[in-house]
């Protein structure tokens, strides 16, 4: 198993409800500008209802043209019979590779993420491109916990604990990791969809992601409630998967 992957097997308890009645096999894919750590107290909420759980570590070490493929093969190599898909933030860029390639994947989460295009390719937007210009030094990105002021940062994830697990593992990328452009495969779409929207920031994609009649969910909150309030987005999560688990 890669450094950083994890794997967590759901156990039923007696009266925990539909959610348990079927046990789905869930992959969480974490942002690439961050680490599995953005799950670390979702996932065992998610296989305490039951479901089988595998964390991959997708952060790249090989050359940037190609890192979403590293990334896709750790999280096959990972969870080569999930059932579902479960991506937060820039994560929603490999969802379409990832469910491509895997054989029995019925289902996908996207959790205040970018949406993938339908076909062709994923591109970031200019807007994201500009900002990343002006952080980046001598080509190389400082890791996303110090493009945002202490005060921030602690808005978003209030554990300091937390913050300094981000920050210990927080990747430093080359800028032109966001020249790359990610496939998305013909027909990568799953029978279940499901977006879920945590701050305003990704009002616009779980709106594109309606009119793609995807089913929508709201729980209005902070971008890293995965990792702050993971109680209520584990929830959310749930429901949106419990068509595969009926």
């Amino acid at each position: 198993m890669p450094p950083g992957s994890e794997r967590q097997r759901g156990s039923r308890e007696k009266g925990a409800g539909c959610h348990a009645c079927a046990l789905v096999n869930v992959v969480l894919l974490h942002p690439p500008l961050l680490s599995p750590v953005v799950w670390r107290r979702l996932a065992p909420l998610l296989a305490g209802a039951g479901h089988e759980l595998s964390v991959p570590d997708l952060r790249s070490s090989g050359p940037v043209e190609g890192w979403w493929r590293q990334a896709r093969d750790a999280a096959l190599f990972i969870a080569p019979q999930a059932d579902a898909v479960v991506a937060h933030s820039g994560a929603g860029v490999l969802a379409p590779v990832v469910l491509d390639a895997l054989v029995g994947a019925r289902a996908t989460v996207l959790v205040d993420a970018v949406l993938p295009a339908i076909r062709g390719n994923t591109v970031v937007t200019p807007s994201m491109r500009e900002a990343v210009r002006r952080l980046a030094v001598d080509g190389v990105l400082p890791p996303w916990t110090s493009w945002w002021p202490l005060e921030t940062l602690a808005e978003l994830v209030p554990d300091a604990s937390d913050r300094k697990a981000l920050a210990d593992e927080a990747p430093q990328l080359p800028e032109a990791f966001f020249d790359v452009a990610v496939p998305a495969p013909q027909a990568w779409e799953p029978p279940v969809r499901g977006y879920l929207q945590l701050s305003p920031a990704y009002q616009d994609a779980a709106s594109k992601a309606g009119h793609r009649a995807w089913t929508i969910a709201s729980l209005p909150g902070r971008h890293l409630d995965v990792l702050s309030d993971p109680g209520p987005v584990a929830e959310a999560i749930l429901a949106l998967l419990e068509p595969v688990s009926r």
